[in-house]
């Protein structure tokens, strides 16, 4: 099926780098530190954020917010929502905290280093991520890995996001293959898997929340299944 593919490029977040996890520890820390004696439950803040932060890299993702202002209008929105009374420098540290934890977690899903070091074996391998270049290089490190990826793509470097197709288009160029020897892996139907796919890479979904849909893409469930299909 995947016969002609010579270069494989991954999505980080929610692929590799379990960001959910990764996440929620990070506002746990910072729920302790700015809002344990407050009346807010701490699981409750961290729904509220997570629902703010999904609506914003929606926007994101749409070109309809820039990348600075999402950074501090998802714990605006957050606090607003939870009807917390702040001042902008509470909103600057919350932001600050986050980014710095989060850049220091480790959790991968299961099989990804064992799944990379086979890959590398046998094919090119890299990232294109939505996610800040300030933070990716360390989460990557924080991981263990750093050294497996030959190209490492965030949309705020060359500011294109993905589903735009110019950057799948960039990201084969920079590879040196022609799109069809490209498969892509991410989490994301529409924007990695959909999107990836009408560039005219080849496409894997990886639908761990094993979620329904109607469209005609391939699909794994766990990581490591990729040993037996490539």
């Amino acid at each position: 099926m995947f016969k002609n593919i010579k270069m494989i490029y991954f999505d980080l977040d929610h692929t590799l780098w379990d960001f959910e996890k990764n996440s929620r520890v990070c506002l746990g820390i910072l729920y302790d530190k700015y809002l344990l004696k407050s009346n807010i439950d701490k699981n409750y803040f961290i729904d509220v954020y997570e629902k703010n932060n999904d609506i914003l890299w929606e926007m994101y993702r749409k070109r309809e917010i820039e990348v600075s202002k999402l950074k501090l209008k998802r714990f605006e929105n957050t606090l607003d929502e939870l009807n917390y009374p702040y001042e902008n420098n509470l909103i600057k540290k919350l932001n600050e905290n986050y980014i710095n934890l989060l850049a220091e977690q480790d959790k991968t899903f299961d099989g990804t280093h064992e799944v990379l070091k086979y890959l590398k074996s046998k094919y090119e391998i890299g990232i294109i991520t939505n996610g800040f270049k300030e933070i990716q290089f360390k989460k990557l490190k924080s991981a263990n890995l750093d050294n497996f990826f030959k190209i490492i793509i965030t949309s705020d470097s060359i500011g294109i996001p993905k589903p735009d197709k110019k950057i799948f288009d960039y990201a084969a160029k920079l590879s040196g293959f022609n799109h069809n020897e490209i498969l892509y892996i991410g989490d994301d139907l529409q924007t990695d898997v959909i999107s990836s796919k009408k560039a005219g890479f080849e496409s894997i979904w990886f639908n761990y929340k094993k979620k329904n849909t109607s469209e005609d893409v391939f699909q794994i469930h766990s990581l490591l299944e990729l040993l037996n299909l490539l």
